[in-house]
Parts: structure tokens; sequence; C-alpha cells
């Protein structure tokens, strides 16, 4: 397996903080991403594979599950070259494989796969969803799955109760169930692109690009070895 070379990994952590920044946390993608880096509770990791592996994935699960403070982890594959067909493929493999590896109970971890090409569309707030995890390097990110529960079990859940009147019955059925924290992230952000910002988020992902491709070159030079003397 080749390692990274310094300068490389140095301009790819950088590259994913302009990412996160300018995109995840700039536009509310995710509205724990700025909390969790601030609290040191996130943490990115760059791996050299290509192609990617489950294993990789298990090594930095198997360091996550030794450090409790840490709830969310980037795992970075700046070499892979697969296409977004392919990277969903593997994330969906690596799926199957996470829960496979506790089959008696719930994977500590649950993931979701980032890459520069993944398809969206603007028809429904879920189909946009794929347009902010464009990220300048194909990534998996994990989750630590009781901070998800711990989430969900904050919500308010509004107890109603129902006395029997089919007229409150029809009203209780009328009545919207509260919006979760992630429906509200995703339509806001549809709201967003149909209001003409599309264009101004996608400058953001272009400009990213550009960055990552001189910067990975000038890494890439820096990192070579010193041609031998005659």
């Amino acid at each position: 397996m080749n390692l990274l070379g310094a300068a490389l990994e140095r301009e790819v952590r950088r590259i994913n903080l302009r990412f996160n920044r300018e995109i995840i946390e700039g536009l509310g993608v995710c509205p724990y991403a700025r909390v969790a880096r601030e609290r040191a509770q996130s943490i990115v990791f760059v791996r050299p594979e290509d192609p990617p592996t489950h294993g990789a994935l298990f090594e930095v699960i198997d360091e996550l599950l030794a450090r409790p403070e840490v709830e969310v982890a980037q795992v970075i594959f700046p070499r892979v070259r697969a296409s977004a067909h392919d990277f969903s493929a593997f994330s969906a493999s690596f799926g199957e494989a996470n829960a496979a590896r506790t089959p008696r109970q719930r994977p500590a971890f649950v993931h979701a796969a980032f890459h520069p090409g993944l398809a969206y569309g603007t028809e429904t707030p879920p189909r946009l969803v794929p347009f902010f995890r464009r990220s300048p390097d194909p990534m998996i990110q994990l989750v630590r799955l009781a901070v998800l529960d711990s989430i969900h079990a904050s919500k308010p859940r509004g107890t109603q109760f129902f006395d029997g009147d089919p007229a409150a019955m029809l009203e209780l059925l009328r009545q919207k169930r509260p919006e979760s924290v992630t429906d509200r992230i995703t339509r806001e952000n549809h709201e967003r692109a149909l209001a003409g910002e599309l264009e101004r988020i996608q400058a953001l992902h272009d400009d990213i690009a550009r960055d990552r491709e001189a910067s990975y070159a000038r890494a890439a030079a820096e990192d070579a070895p010193p041609e031998a003397s005659p």
C-alpha cells in the first residue's frame, strides 16, 4: 500500500476543511457539523487506498470505538478514481459488511457516501441532497449511532389523547406531524435552490475543485523524491 506524501495529505485536509466550512457548515447542511468540529468531536482520516476497502473503514471504526468523544469521522480517499456510481456501490456493500460484523446488535456507526460526481435533481428535496454531498474527494462519513439516537429521543413528540369522538379523530389525522431537523434542512435547502441559489452554491463547488486541482499538483511536486545525481 503506497503511503500519501506529507504535502498531499496536508492539502487534502485543507481542501476538505474548505468544503466543510463553506458548504456543510456555511449552508447549514448539517446543524451539528460546526459544533462537533469546534468541540473536537469530529475527526478526519486520509486513506491512501485505491480502490477503497472495507478493511480501511473497519480500521477507522476500531480506532473510534476506543475514542468515545468522537461522534463524526470523515474518511477521505483522495487517490480513488472510481465513478460516483461505483463508489456508491462500494458504500452500499460496506453497509452490508458493517451490519454483518455485529449480527446480534446494531452497528456502532452509520455512514453516508460523498463524491464529487454524485447525481442529483431538483424535483424534490431528497433528490437535491446529493448536490451538497459532492465533496472534493470520495469520502465516507461515519456518525456514531448513539448520537443520532439521542437527537431523535430529544425531539418533542407532542403526546395527544383521543377520546373516541370521530370528529376528534379526523382532526387528529389532519394535524401535521412535527418536522424533524433533517427534514427541515432538506426542505430549506431545496427552497434555496429553487430561489436561484443553486448557481451560487455550484460556484463554491467549482472554486473548491479548482483549488484542489492546483494544490494537489503542487503537493505532488513537493512530495516527489529528489532526482539522483548523475
